[in-house]
């Protein structure tokens, strides 16, 4: 019995001991904030050109030239050719309305003159916009040879025979369906939803800009077979995809001096997916074709998020615990309060440029004071070991976005000097450290361009 009771009295003690303890309270929040350019501009407008399935500068502008001439010598061709059916339609014309020749005998001479007609131009594969455009062209030539037959004053017998005869040259109208054969491209509206650099404005015919150059790559994939178990058969032979489509890029300033060059990282990188023995070859081969048109769309994404962080004012996601304190026995309204407006600031205000972080001082001043009464060997204490590691942190974030990095560094260092912290801790040590360093070089780098200007 006395064994008992004192199990009980010391069970009762912890309890106890767990009642009055103060526990940190603290919020995972995940807040956006505006990122600086890594490497600024000198101006804040820009336009781009992106290459795709491994053209280059010089081979479009070769193609661009190549296109011009060849819609040039249709354009010339077209014309010469009606202007040819025109004199023949005319000769035609004119021996249906003679008064010398039997019907027989006109049928007859007109299918002779009619075996004169040239043959037509075969119109260039330039693309399905210059096409229609070709297209509406021949259009034109052939509403007029309507139109003249429609007025000649010829038996009904011969016009519907010239309408049958005409109607068989009326020109062909292109198949957007036929132009998309061939290597995946990306289209330009699609190209132009995609490629938004925020903070930055995109013009067209100004000179004073940055111009970015994206080169993505033809598609590359293979195929290879390796061994696999299934649990009906045993062995299996799986077919094993892989895929990737790099992306290159070039920046040049106002001047045209090329700033920057590189490859757009993890876009070297390949993709595997696997097919079982059992999916048919037709199946692979659609899903080759999906990931043809996906990795287009995923490596100038890529290009997109790359250069926005690094020269644009992209809007990024960080993930951070703000904390307070919790107990019955203590005030903690300061505390509370502290957390609130920070919160706020923390969700609403960091996407903006210059907001008011006035607020977050007020804060650092309160976690400051607290930290002051701390008892880092007492869990009873009102602001205790885990307290403050919290409120450590919370200074150390708040001072960030007030552009105080010496604070932030030294809290840093006095957090990493305290005995017995969590390893949880040190990561969070470690995360905070990286993420200061990035944000000062950056910084610095916007507060040098605002004093060279």
């Amino acid at each position: 019995m006395k064994y008992i009771c004192t199990f009980i009295i010391i069970a009762l003690s912890f309890l106890y001991t767990g009642l009055n303890a103060q526990k940190l309270a603290d919020k995972s929040i995940y807040y956006k904030f505006m990122q600086l350019p890594s490497y600024p501009l000198g101006v804040e407008k820009y336009d781009y050109v992106v290459y795709q399935n491994g053209e280059t500068p010089e081979q479009e502008s070769a193609v661009e030239q190549n296109k011009a001439a060849l819609r040039s010598g249709y354009e010339t061709d077209i014309k010469l050719y009606y202007d040819r059916v025109f004199e023949i339609d005319n000769q035609i014309y004119e021996i249906g309305t003679s008064k010398d020749l039997s019907l027989i005998k006109k049928q007859i001479k007109m299918g002779e003159v009619h075996n004169t007609m040239p043959e037509k131009p075969a119109r260039p594969s330039l693309g399905y916009e210059e096409e229609m455009e070709l297209y509406a062209l021949e259009m034109d030539f052939h509403n007029a040879r309507e139109d003249s037959l429609n007025k000649q004053e010829i038996k009904m017998i011969f016009k519907e025979q010239l309408r049958v005869l005409i109607n068989e040259t009326i020109p062909l109208k292109p198949s957007m369906s036929n132009m998309n054969a061939g290597a995946y491209r990306l289209p330009d509206a699609l190209v132009a939803k995609i490629f938004v650099l925020d903070g930055l404005e995109r013009v067209y015919d100004e000179q004073n800009k940055t111009r970015f150059e994206i080169a993505l790559a033809e598609f590359e994939v293979k195929e290879k077979k390796e061994k696999g178990i299934t649990e009906i058969s045993g062995n299996a032979n799986e077919t094993v995809v892989e895929y990737r489509r790099i992306a290159g890029y070039k920046v040049y300033d106002q001047n045209n001096v090329m700033i920057d060059e590189g490859i757009i990282p993890a876009t070297e990188d390949w993709r595997k997916e696997e097919f079982g023995e059992t999916v048919k070859r037709s199946e692979i081969d659609k899903k080759i074709k999906a990931f043809e048109k996906n990795s287009a769309e995923s490596s100038l994404y890529s290009a997109k998020y790359f250069l926005a962080n690094k020269f644009a004012y992209a809007t990024e996601q960080r993930n951070f615990e703000l904390g307070y304190a919790k107990g019955k026995n203590h005030d903690y309204s300061q505390l509370t309060k502290a957390y609130e407006t920070s919160f706020e600031i923390f969700e609403t205000a960091l996407t903006k440029e210059n907001p008011d972080l006035s607020v977050l001082k007020e804060a650092i001043e309160i976690w400051e004071s607290e930290l002051k009464t701390a008892d880092y060997t007492n869990k009873k204490a009102r602001i205790s070991a885990q307290i403050a590691v919290g409120l450590y942190f919370n200074i150390i974030e708040s001072s960030i976005w007030l552009n105080d990095f010496d604070k932030a560094y030294t809290m840093l260092d006095e957090l990493a000097g305290m005995d017995g912290i969590k390893s949880k801790t040190e990561r969070k040590i470690k995360y905070s450290r990286q993420f200061i360093e990035d944000r000062q070089k950056r910084f610095e780098a916007n507060n040098n361009l605002v004093a060279d200007n």
